[in-house]
């Protein structure tokens, strides 16, 4: 294998590795902080949206640094996975406790900066 993008890291149970092309909606609250716990009415802007809405398509663009020593022929293999929710809504989800020794200023009515 010459390339990968999108590893799920610890053994298939953790998040997806940075960088990765993602297909979703990416809001942010006030402080710009990811909307990722339940808090969609915090949203105040939207970082980006990718998606592929039914019967559309799209086409994603790799770059791929061949290895010298390889030899032909290359085939590449094209593979989508769905995540219905990130690893992080997932923890938060089931955890659903902040990390202990934080402010209590940092959640409020518009935005929650908690991790």
């Amino acid at each position: 294998m010459i390339f990968w993008s999108g590893e799920v890291e610890d053994g298939g149970k953790g998040p997806v590795e940075p960088g990765t092309h993602f297909y979703r909606a990416f809001q942010l609250d006030g402080k710009g902080n990811p909307i990722d716990k339940r808090n969609a009415w915090q949203a105040r802007s939207v970082l980006y949206v990718r998606l592929i809405p039914p019967g559309a398509a799209d086409v994603a663009h790799f770059r791929v640094k061949i290895p010298k020593h390889a030899r032909g022929p290359i085939a590449f293999t094209a593979k989508l996975n769905y995540r219905k929710f990130s690893h992080y809504y997932t923890q938060f989800a089931y955890a659903g406790m902040p990390k202990p020794g934080q402010p209590a200023s940092l959640i409020n009515a518009a935005s929650n900066s908690l991790e």
